[in-house]
């Protein structure tokens, strides 16, 4: 049978790249003033983490002006104009880069990432805060707490994995051996027998719009992919409709750079 390659074209995508190279619109004075300048994911390229001689880190804007002093040991990324960061003495603060407002965080380990307005913390039993530091999941509700998308959170509960909202009430109960964060209301769950991990795709209602019965399913932009044991794909929408035959080598996204 001859294999075949389909490549999805994803229209709309600004290509920035992370390190910026000095012919941009950043004053003169912020190149000779900072030893590194990154633009920062989730900020439109408005807003650029600096890291001084010292090798401590801020944000400016693109005026040069200083958004987030640069006292910081490590800067996350920005989601909501709030940014999780660490301070010199190893404690985590959460910072509003419009507001200048500073909330500390009294946990060991904070996640730096942002997701659908939640931050996961890692202390002694996972849990799950909000941005004005409140508290939505609970310690130990759940073993493991993944990253919230679409209104759901991946979670792990005696060693299974299903889904929860971002209070923590279940809405997929946890019976796969693994479950992936939603993209566009759909995740990637996989099911375990005798040894063998097969893979299908589950709606935020918990409805299976792929069965868990091939060797991967992965997201094609709004579209899904599937392998069969013959390690050919097909194409399928969303709601799990088929819509080629199991012929690809391989399915992939192709980006178009503007």
């Amino acid at each position: 049978m001859l294999k075949k390659n389909l490549a999805v074209l994803l229209t709309g995508i600004l290509f920035c790249p992370a390190i910026i190279a000095q012919p941009c619109t950043l004053p003169s004075s912020a190149w000779s003033t900072y030893t590194k300048i990154r633009s920062m994911p989730g900020a439109d390229s408005r807003i650029f983490e600096v890291t001084s001689p010292q090798g401590l880190k801020g944000l400016i804007d693109r005026s040069g002006k200083i958004v987030l002093p640069v006292v910081y040991k490590t800067v996350g990324n920005i989601s909501n104009d709030r940014v999780v960061c660490i301070q010199q003495d190893k404690k985590y603060v959460l910072a509003n880069v419009k507001t200048g407002s500073v909330l500390p965080l009294p946990y060991k380990k904070v996640s730096p990432t942002i997701n659908d307005g939640t931050i996961i913390i890692e202390d002694v039993k996972p849990l799950m805060i909000g941005l004005k530091g409140e508290v939505l999941i609970r310690p130990g509700l759940y073993q493991s707490i993944g990253d919230a998308a679409f209104g759901t959170v991946p979670v792990m509960k005696n060693k299974l994995y299903g889904y929860c909202d971002l209070n923590g009430s279940e809405l997929i109960p946890c019976k796969y051996y693994y479950a992936g964060t939603m993209e566009k209301g759909i995740g990637i769950v996989q099911k375990q027998s005798q040894g063998v991990v097969t893979e299908g795709a589950v709606n935020s209602k918990g409805v299976e719009v792929i069965k868990p019965v091939y060797a991967r399913v992965k997201h094609i932009n709004n579209l899904l992919a599937a392998k069969n044991n013959d390690d050919l794909y097909a194409l399928f929408s969303a709601d799990g409709k088929q819509l080629s035959d199991f012929i690809y080598s391989n399915i992939f996204t192709v980006e178009n750079e503007d």
